[in-house]
């Protein structure tokens, strides 16, 4: 997913179920009957059907051999990927 849905239409949705129809009829608003569903419920356990903050994964896997990768590049500028790897696993 991409970006989610902003809080205004979270709200404008929560806001129809609240005056009475049903999440399947929430799809006027161009979303799934489950995330309306959804965003009712959160609004109803946590007070606002506000989106989860989305951040970067923690970092890749290949951190922790930054230095190897870097130094098998200086020593051969042409080192394809598949060398790296071999380099890697042994």
């Amino acid at each position: 997913m991409d970006h989610p849905y902003g809080i205004d239409l979270r709200q404008r949705v929560v806001d129809a179920i609240d005056g009475g129809i049903s999440a399947r009829a929430a799809a006027r608003f161009s979303v799934a009957p489950s995330s309306a569903t959804k965003w009712y419920q959160q609004s109803r356990a946590e007070g606002s059907p506000e989106p989860a903050r989305q951040e970067q994964p923690p970092g890749s896997k290949l951190d922790e051999h930054e230095a190897f990768i870097l130094g098998l590049e200086s020593a051969d500028k042409d080192i394809a990927l598949h060398e790296v790897a071999e380099h890697l696993f042994a």
